[in-house]
This record gives C-alpha cells, structure tokens and sequence, in this order.
C-alpha cells in the first residue's frame, strides 16, 4: 500500500508534446513498487499543480518560485539529464538539503565516446582528408606532417563525476597519459573541482597536448577556461569541449584558434545554441562543429530510467543516491 507519497514524473519536451513512454512509467511502477504513488505531468503547468503532493520527483524542477515552497516535503529530485541542468530551482533544493542527483552516469558512455572521436579526428587529421577529398587531391604528405598521435600524449581531463573515469579507461587503451583537472570518483587523487584555484588549473594544463572540458556548467565551472588558460597550453595543443556552453569564453577561443595559440578544437557545445551562422567556428579549418550531440545514445531512456528506479530505491533504503550534486559545486567562486 502506499503511504502517501508521491513520485512525480516530469520528464517531458513541451513544444514538442512529447513525453517520457508509458512503457518507461510502467517500468518505473514495477521499478518502485507500493511504495510511492506514481503521477506523470506532460507541461510546466501539471507540473506546478501537482508539486504540492510530491514528495519525490524525476525530472527538472520548474522555476525556483515555484518550486521553493514545497521544499520542506520533498525528500529527492531526480534530473532527467546531467548536471548541466543545476538551474536555480535546483540550486535552491541542494541548499536546502533535498538531495538532487543527475543522470551523469547515463550521459558518461557516450559523452567520452564523442569526446574521443573529436579528439582523434583532429590528431589524425580527418579534418584536413575531409577537406582533400572534396577537392580530390591525394596529397599524402600535407596531412602526414601534422599528424600526431595519441600514445604517450598527455590528456588534461576537466570533469566532474563519472565522464572522467570513462574517458580515462577509453584514453588507456590509446596509451595516453592522462592528468585529471576535477573530481573523479575512482581517481582520490584528482583535485575537486570546488576548490579550484588559479594555481592547481594553470599547473596542470601546462604541457597537456589535449584537453578535454567536460565538466557540467556551474557556477564554480561557468567561464572556467578563459585566455590566460588557454595560453597555458602549448601551440600545438587540441582543444575538446563536451560541457555545456559558457564553461569556455567563446572570444577567448575565438582568439587563440586564429592566432595559432591552439591547434585546433573539436566543439559540441556553444554560448550561444544553435550556434549563429555568422559564428567564426563554421569556417575555420582547425575546428569540428557537432550541434550538442555529445549524449545522444538510442537507449538513453532505456538506461536512463533504470537509474531513476535504481536511486529511488537508494532513497527509499536511506542510501545516498547516485551522482548526486554537492553543495560545493554549486557556490558561486565569484571569479574575475
């Protein structure tokens, strides 16, 4: 029997009038049990009308207006994506104590996946073939010149959570070297990102003939990497951005990349979305443009609500859920 508690399910694109499958809703039932009386809410609106009984919910909060009054009964938001979803309302449920916890781990697979195929498409110069092949030029020694390779290259990864041990265990079998910037899970080691100071991030991307920002935007991450890091890096250094947009300073990007500060950058995230078609990274032979598809995966939903179900237990038992946000990563470090 339930006890009166309500798990609201928000998972849902307005516009687009869809919503997560029943399938998925009955999988999360079966998942849950009588434990919790299960309402699913298709807008913004059902979603605000039925906040009052929720006492757990999957999805992203509506705004934090809304949401902050009915603070003091919820016991577990559960976001549907990653962290890069923190927004106020959630920063508001965090610091009130409500554990919120997001789908990182579902995202990290194909995260560092994407991440690796930027990576090595602009080691390997495919950009530049891709650029031979459409005028028909076999021109071997223009590309092999600048050919690299992975093996022995050091790899800064920026991340936060579980995209970090991914892309370690993917960067391993190339036989790279890799030099973690943030929190990993499995790397005690790794400095945590909440305590970042100019020292430690300049430190290490010094040398590091790749990085990798894949960190969630937040408002200790948001304009993370700006000039003076970028000029850390030596010339021949490739940049890789599967964040959210606002973690790198896009002019400063701008900048290096046609100055021949940086190699190249292989981008999947922008300031600015969809990225403007006057936008300087269209035309620039040194940079790969993917339209924020870094976590796209045609069994997320599948994966993703075996997690839900999965942390709602955890919740239920009294455990502490998975890839749950820290209060620390959501102080504001008030960064010049």
């Amino acid at each position: 029997m339930s006890t009166g508690a309500q798990l609201t399910v928000a998972v849902f694109h307005e516009s687009s009038r869809w919503s997560l499958p029943s399938s998925h809703i009955e999988k999360i039932r079966e998942g849950v049990g009588d434990a919790l009386t299960i309402v699913q809410v298709r807008s913004g609106t059902e979603l605000v009308d039925a906040l009052p009984a929720t006492t757990h919910l999957i999805g992203t909060p509506s705004t934090a207006d809304d949401l902050v009054p009915h603070l003091a009964h919820l016991k577990f938001i559960q976001l549907a994506h990653g962290s890069g979803d923190a927004t106020q309302s959630v920063a508001s449920a965090v610091q009130a104590g409500v554990p919120v916890a997001s789908a990182a781990s579902v995202r990290a697979p194909q995260v560092s996946e994407h991440a690796m195929a930027l990576m090595l498409a602009l080691i390997r110069r495919l950009d530049g073939a891709m650029v031979k092949m459409n005028e028909h030029s076999w021109s071997p020694q223009d590309l092999a010149s600048s050919i690299r390779t992975l093996h022995n290259a050091t790899v800064g990864i920026i991340a936060i959570g579980p995209v970090a041990s991914e892309l370690r265990v993917r960067l391993g079998a190339f036989g790279a070297i890799t030099r973690f910037i943030g929190f990993d899970p499995d790397n005690p080691e790794a400095l945590d990102l909440a305590d970042f100071t100019a020292g430690p991030l300049m430190a290490a991307l010094d040398g590091c003939d790749v990085v990798v920002v894949a960190p969630p935007r937040l408002p200790v991450t948001t304009r993370l990497i700006g000039r003076k890091e970028l000029a850390a890096l030596p010339a021949h250094a490739i940049l890789i951005d599967v964040s959210r947009g606002g973690v790198v300073r896009s002019e400063a990007l701008i900048d290096a990349l046609r100055r021949g500060r940086l190699a190249g950058a292989g981008l999947d995230v922008f300031e600015d979305e969809p990225l403007p078609s006057d936008s300087p990274y269209w035309t620039m032979q040194n940079v790969l443009v993917t339209p924020h598809i870094a976590a796209a995966s045609p069994d997320y939903w599948e994966r993703a609500t075996a997690h839900f179900c999965n942390n709602i237990g955890r919740v239920l038992r009294g455990e502490e859920p998975i890839d749950r946000i820290q209060p620390a990563w959501l102080d504001d470090p008030k960064r010049s």
